[in-house]
């Protein structure tokens, strides 16, 4: 089970929608620069994963990418921690 799907299925006090999307490497520099634009704090992301967290119509965070994913995930929807692997 990928990270981001096991977050739909741990989370009970989060209405948690994941989506995952794969790019070509000629289509990621284009995709990167826009996601830089579209997103506050990923103007010097250039890696993937890029992760961010928001709803339509509200603050979009910036996560930054899997390690940075892996430590949200932990901290804030308790999910990969020891006692729920």
């Amino acid at each position: 089970m990928y990270v981001a799907d096991r977050l739909d299925t741990t989370s009970t006090k989060s209405n948690i929608q994941v989506e995952v999307t794969a790019h070509s490497r000629k289509e990621w520099k284009d995709r990167v620069m826009h996601l830089a634009k579209e997103i506050p704090g990923a103007e010097d992301h250039r890696t993937s994963p890029v992760v961010w967290e928001g709803c339509p119509g509200k603050p979009i965070q910036f996560i930054g990418g899997f390690d940075n994913f892996m430590h949200h995930a932990r901290k804030k929807h308790n999910v990969f921690n020891e006692r729920n692997v």
